[in-house]
């Protein structure tokens, strides 16, 4: 099981390796909305070869997430393996299409994530972002139980963006704009 799981997180961090750089902003500003935060201090600690990683292990097993730029210059993978002892690991790879984005939507905590129509920017209810857009988001995974493989795929049209204060918040905002200046087809 070992072997797999080393095998795996040798493949997420080397399979994937882009010409972005981490200092570059735009991968930056997709990485930080992708893990779902405002805040840069949400990425993984490590940068090797222009990817986010971030390798934890524990007790029990032990996870690896990578953050890449993906094709077209405004996309990232997100590769994630995991395992826990006697049991198979779980590889699963995300993608979030940028480009594919049609809308921000600022909610409160009793927003429907779904429906609700955006607030305005500086309502002090803003706790949240959704970001919208047809199937941006897809995920696959491939897992064992007992032995069998099995994979599952799914494709979502809006990712939320948790926001803890002002300072996220502006972030959030400030990223959006980025990437809204870069990706958005003229």
């Amino acid at each position: 099981m070992g072997r797999l799981f080393n095998t795996a997180i040798f493949l997420a961090a080397s399979a994937i390796s882009s010409n972005a750089q981490s200092e570059d902003a735009l991968f930056k500003a997709m990485a930080i909305l992708a893990s779902g935060s405002g805040m840069e201090d949400v990425l993984p600690p490590k940068i090797v070869d222009g990817n986010y990683v971030d390798l934890i292990e524990t007790t029990i097993g032990g996870t690896a997430n990578v953050l890449s730029a993906g094709p077209g210059g405004c996309s990232i993978i997100q590769t994630t393996v995991s395992q826990e002892r006697r049991a198979f690991a779980q590889i699963s790879v995300a993608t979030f299409d940028f480009a594919k984005l049609t809308g921000a939507r600022y909610l409160g905590p009793n927003d429907d994530f779904a429906a609700a129509a955006s607030r305005e920017l500086d309502d002090p209810q803003v706790d949240s972002i959704a970001l919208d857009g047809k199937s941006w988001h897809c995920q696959r995974i491939v897992g064992f139980q007992s032995s069998k493989p099995e994979f599952s795929q799914f494709c979502d049209d809006g990712w939320l963006v948790s926001l803890v204060g002002e300072a996220d918040k502006l972030a959030a905002v400030e990223a959006i704009k980025l990437i809204r200046d870069q990706c958005t087809p003229k």
